[in-house]
């Protein structure tokens, strides 16, 4: 079958990284009885009712930070379902190790879909770098005629609903709203095979699948662990030696993981970093070899197979801006990252960031790791934006109006 293929201005592509997880399934039995919340089949149960539970038809859900409506997409209403499957994180949940096991599952679950939206064509998007997926997964589905395969340029952000949506349908994303504004569902390979356990199969999603990355960890493995599951599981089975940081889902935008937080659904990554919090003095000058950086200055770039270390000291000594533009090159909203923070710093926040686009930003974090001052870009812009909004100074005012369930949705929240 044909595979098309698509790609996006700005952007990064990652090396590779010391603490991949291995492309091999395990079962892991916590020591202790897992009481986690777990989708059951009760009746005639759908797909659409699998994606309620997990939150993914919800006006509200998909990290709607910004926009506060209320309901869920009914089933007429979605024309496009994204099933992302792209690996361009410096970690990631490798899906090769999964669809190898359960491809025919995966198959079942997109049926699954088709029958509870059987107005919505379904686009599958994977890295431009997963030819034996893509091979994998066309023979499944040649047959199938309302599932499309595109390929994504092989570079972050391509995970990001904000920047695939445009890149893949030629749809502008709405500022701080759900994919459901849109009329689409956007989701991930698990998102699926939770689809087909209780669609197909009538079992309880009990499980998801996890993956070990990162340094800090003995053993860098793909889990299949109980929703439910206490980190601390985890981390007394597999996590090293020495004061480890975890991290959930992103190096670049994951949140802080403790102990005491448990596996759920939307858990796909736990990174593990060595605590490292000596100051690196004169840190750009240094050779690099194993230093991932954007800079040429680094012998890393001339060594793009060496395997690259990562501790939790990615920033080293800030020093001022000096306006290299290498924020500004790998930006995929494409904006000047430096402008604005030189604006947020000097707390000149007005009416001019919003004509700057600044709502643009989709908070990928490429702006602070490329920079070579190790300026802390992203949380000023953030700063920003919620300044912009305390003042009234709205991203709603930039908002497509053409979007008829954003539209309608607004008229709720309002209540007009």
């Amino acid at each position: 079958m044909k595979v098309n293929h698509k790609t996006f201005a700005g952007g990064y592509k990652f090396d590779n990284f010391e603490g991949q997880p291995s492309k091999e399934l395990m079962l892991f039995k916590p020591v202790k009885d897992v009481t986690g919340p777990v989708i059951e089949p009760s009746g005639e149960v759908s797909a659409s009712d699998v994606l309620n539970a997990l939150n993914l038809t919800d006006f509200s859900g998909n990290k709607s930070t910004l926009v506060n409506t209320k309901g869920e997409i009914k089933p007429h209403n979605v024309k496009d379902i994204i099933v992302s499957i792209v690996e361009v994180e410096p970690y990631d949940l490798p899906i090769i190790a999964i669809l190898t096991e359960a491809t025919k599952k995966f198959i079942k679950g997109l049926q699954n879909l088709h029958e509870s939206y059987g107005n919505a064509k379904v686009t599958l998007i994977l890295d431009e770098n997963q030819s034996a997926l893509i091979q994998r997964l066309s023979k499944e589905i040649e047959k199938l005629g309302w599932v499309e395969i595109c390929t994504i340029a092989s570079k972050y952000p391509a995970n990001f609903k904000e920047l695939t949506i445009p890149a893949i349908l030629g749809k502008k994303y709405p500022v701080g709203y759900s994919p459901a504004h849109l009329g689409i569902l956007y989701l991930s390979a698990s998102d699926v095979l939770h689809v087909s356990t209780v669609v197909s199969e009538k079992k309880a999603a009990e499980d998801t699948y996890v993956a070990l990355s990162g340094p800090g960890w003995k053993e860098n493995r793909v889990l299949i662990v109980p929703v439910g599951t206490s980190i601390r599981e985890l981390t007394n089975k597999y996590l090293g030696d020495g004061e480890i940081r975890l991290i959930e889902n992103s190096l670049l935008t994951g949140s802080v993981l403790t102990e005491e937080d448990i596996v759920s659904y939307d858990t796909t990554v736990i990174i593990a970093l060595p605590e490292d919090r000596r100051r690196q003095t004169l840190f750009f000058l240094r050779a690099g070899k194993n230093t991932d950086s954007f800079s040429n200055t680094f012998l890393s770039r001339l060594l793009p197979k060496a395997e690259k270390t990562v501790g939790t000291n990615l920033h080293g000594e800030r020093r001022a801006c000096v306006s290299c533009t290498y924020c500004e090159s790998v930006c995929p909203a494409g904006l000047i990252p430096h402008l604005l923070h030189k604006h947020a710093d000097k707390n000149i926040i007005n009416k001019r960031l919003a004509e700057y686009n600044i709502f643009d930003c989709i908070e990928c974090g490429l702006c602070n790791y490329v920079c070579p001052s190790k300026i802390e870009v992203l949380s000023n812009i953030k700063i920003a934006k919620e300044e912009l909004e305390k003042a009234e100074i709205s991203h709603n005012k930039y908002v497509i109006p053409q979007c008829d369930l954003v539209t309608e949705t607004r008229e709720v929240a309002s209540g007009e």
